[in-house]
């Protein structure tokens, strides 16, 4: 998997790739442990992942955009995700003893030896 291209747009080719490892990485290291958290409310971190998804979401539409509209691409990604909810077509799949997330990018550094 490469790094994010500047010469495409944010869910096209290889940025797509980009944008669910990110999105996988934020659930195991922020909503895991937030809902691990003794007293964590799960209505409450609901609430506040939402305000985050429209905080980044209007950062991004200044940067890309003109700071006033969720910028489309965002919209086309989380509607059918939204719609699904809403109209109880949402699936949830748990998986019992899930394995790692592993990410191996090429490069690096050569061991001294």
């Amino acid at each position: 998997m490469t790094f994010p291209n500047p010469d495409k747009g944010p869910f096209e080719g290889e940025n797509n790739d980009w944008a669910r490892h990110v999105a996988a990485g934020f659930v195991a290291g922020v909503t895991g442990p937030m809902l691990d958290a003794p007293g964590c409310d799960p209505a409450h971190a609901a609430i506040a992942h939402f305000q985050g998804f429209i905080c980044c979401a209007y950062e991004d539409a200044q940067r890309r955009g003109d700071g006033k509209q969720i910028m489309d691409d965002i919209l086309d990604q989380v509607r059918p995700w939204i719609l699904g909810l809403a109209n109880g077509e949402a699936t949830v799949i748990e998986k019992d003893k899930a394995g790692p997330i592993l990410t191996a990018l090429p490069g690096g550094k050569e061991e001294d030896r």
